[in-house]
């Protein structure tokens, strides 16, 4: 009875060692190709963000003070770039997770389709996001670096993304605006700034004088070796604008280089006063 049980007992006995062995390769197997799939997945991502800063890096000039039009828009884009790649490759190296542990993803992929339109009516404003994320983008309207103001919040586009717009506030609040609430933007950095302010002269001043003086005076600034550069247009005298009690208004007009109007504003405007009361003329503001 004991060899006969021996004889029938051995194989048995070594059918499941050799099942449990098989069973132990296979989830090996398995746990290496999980590990490829989210090494290949993290290289993915690594090697998107590295040939995206890449053209960043080409297409950067040397003034690294401030970013052309061409900088902040490669900028963007790239950041939109990664942004989707890590998505999709998320997504991707998620389903074929899924897939080696043993789920069956086609019910996955239908149940996701037919998720897909409960959640696009619950989910309107996101799509809506999405969608006026994609027009800002192509059309160009803002890009990071921008000085915009956006349903009255002024500031610095810290960043673009398909489904929101921060804003850093001249006081130093973050703002995170929904792309879909977006429907109007003032840009006072697309592509060039723009100058402007007024010099108030007595009103018994000789208007051709006081012209010529302001004329001369700001082309002086322009020519300046410092400045010249910065100025997209030479700067205009107009006036006189305003007759009103004693005074005069004349105004001063030209196009800079984006984020530069302010510096040459101030410039402009120390050098005004001295130079036209060097000549004569009483200047009672310069606003």
């Amino acid at each position: 009875m004991s060899l006969e049980f021996s004889m029938v007992a051995v194989p048995v006995l070594l059918a499941e060692a050799g099942g449990g062995a098989l069973m132990s390769g296979d989830w090996v197997r398995r746990l290496i190709l999980i590990g490829v799939y989210i090494v290949v997945g993290a290289v993915l991502v690594v090697v998107a963000r590295v040939m995206s800063r890449g053209i960043v890096r080409r297409i950067e000039d040397d003034d690294h003070a401030t970013l052309s039009d061409r900088e902040k828009r490669a900028r963007t884009l790239a950041g939109v770039f990664n942004n989707a790649v890590l998505v999709i490759v998320g997504v991707l190296v998620l389903f074929l997770i899924l897939q080696e542990v043993g789920v069956n993803i086609v019910p996955l992929l239908a149940g996701a389709g037919l998720a897909g339109f409960a959640i696009a009516f619950s989910a309107q404003n996101f799509i809506k996001d999405i969608i006026n994320g994609f027009f800002i983008l192509m059309e160009n309207q803002f890009q990071q670096g921008d000085i915009v103001e956006i349903g009255g919040i002024s500031g610095v586009v810290e960043r673009i993304s398909l489904r929101s717009t921060r804003i850093r506030g001249l006081d130093g609040a973050l703002h995170f605006i929904p792309n879909s609430s977006i429907s109007r933007v003032s840009n006072m950095t697309h592509g060039w700034s723009g100058l402007m302010f007024n010099v108030t002269a007595a009103c018994g001043e000789d208007p051709d004088k006081v012209r010529r003086a302001l004329s001369e005076t700001v082309a002086e600034v322009a020519s300046d070796d410092r400045f010249k550069e910065d100025f997209l247009e030479g700067p205009q005298v107009v006036g006189p604008l305003e007759l009103g009690g004693a005074n005069v208004t004349y105004r001063v007009v030209a196009r800079t280089r984006p984020f530069k109007s302010e510096a040459l504003t101030y410039e402009l405007r120390s050098c005004i006063k001295p130079a036209l009361e060097k000549e004569g003329i009483q200047v009672t503001r310069t606003a």
